[in-house]
């Protein structure tokens, strides 16, 4: 696999997910969630509607370095909830430490959509990556 060039291992990791999806499907493209996330839902004390406000940040977080930035108003209409609650549910994720907003400022547009500080929710995943690494050597040992 160490021969390979990295656009072959991406049009590879396409084929899987196109054998799987269909190419009809994934036209608009797709996103990668770490199979942590998914796995630690209940351990980071996620409702599932606070995780699928993280589906969406993941969705909108294009390049490291880059912090996602949709607007409420976007989570909102995609997940049939209200404004309202999309507030909530973003400020249930910053009181847990996962996410930060920030405000973008325009000088000519004035305060535009914030972004995402997702630093919060990166690190406690490796924490619980550690944790699970731990376990692991631990009942290998056994």
């Amino acid at each position: 696999m160490a021969d390979l060039e990295e656009g072959e291992i991406k049009l590879d990791a396409d084929n899987r997910a196109a054998a799987r999806w269909s190419k009809s499907v994934l036209e608009q493209g797709y996103t990668v969630i770490p199979a942590l996330l998914m796995n630690a839902q209940n351990r980071l004390g996620l409702s599932p509607e606070e995780f699928n406000v993280v589906l969406h940040l993941a969705y909108h977080w294009r390049r490291a370095g880059f912090d996602p930035y949709p607007t409420k108003r976007r989570i909102a209409a995609l997940m049939g909830k209200s404004d309202k609650q999309i507030q909530r549910y973003f400020k249930s994720l910053e009181e847990k430490g996962l996410v930060e907003r920030q405000k973008r400022m325009s000088r000519t547009r004035g305060q535009m959509s914030n972004s995402y500080d997702m630093s919060g929710l990166v690190g406690r995943l490796r924490e619980i990556a550690a944790e699970d690494r731990a376990i692991a050597k631990t009942s290998s040992r056994v």
